[in-house]
């Protein structure tokens, strides 16, 4: 049986939930690259032999419209940003049926790192990459919108320094307007 692929993506993993709210996710290949994928499990897209009256299904087309460019407008903000640092973007937005599906690169997380028990050098870099990282944001007015723990994928480099790549920039926002409510 050939492995799943999706958008050109082969999966290299099934999709799950864990961690993903309302989102499902998997671990793809394409290029001989690997890459991390989400999958949306909201808005679906009206598929024309769906169910749903033509009234129903209008109002979800437009629903989607405003989602598409929602992500894509973020992509091309966040794209100027970084490319392979610690501000991980998305590099593919695609719909696959009636699913939408977003593509990062993967990035291999150190799961043997517990950061209250690094050395206190180690923690302050922890702290700077981050704080850098969200600087690189709020310079182009862009505010993350879910940073938490799990949003901070910690990674050893090449030299065993570990450092940190902000991920998941799915409820950013952007504009003037969220600078201007101090």
């Amino acid at each position: 049986m050939a492995p799943e692929t999706v958008g050109g993506y082969v999966l290299t993993t099934k999709f799950n939930n864990a961690g993903g709210g309302q989102c499902q996710w998997a671990f793809a290949e394409k290029g001989g690259q690997s890459f991390f994928i989400k999958r949306f499990l909201q808005p679906t897209f009206p598929l024309p032999d769906g169910p749903g009256s033509a009234e129903t299904k209008e109002r979800k087309r437009a629903a989607c419209e405003v989602f598409e460019k929602r992500h894509r407008d973020m992509m091309a903000a966040l794209g100027k940003l970084s490319k392979g640092g610690s501000v991980i973007v998305a590099r593919d937005f695609f719909r696959d049926g009636a699913k939408y599906y977003k593509v990062t690169e993967k990035v291999d997380v150190s799961p043997d790192v517990t950061v209250s028990t690094r050395p206190l050098g180690d923690r302050l870099l922890l702290m700077a990459v981050v704080a850098h990282s969200l600087a690189v944001l709020h310079r182009a007015r862009i505010v993350h919108g879910d940073l938490k723990p799990a949003n901070v994928l910690l990674k050893r480099t090449d030299k065993g320094v570990i450092t940190a790549k902000l991920i998941d920039f799915d409820d950013c926002g952007t504009g003037h307007r969220l600078y201007d409510l101090a």
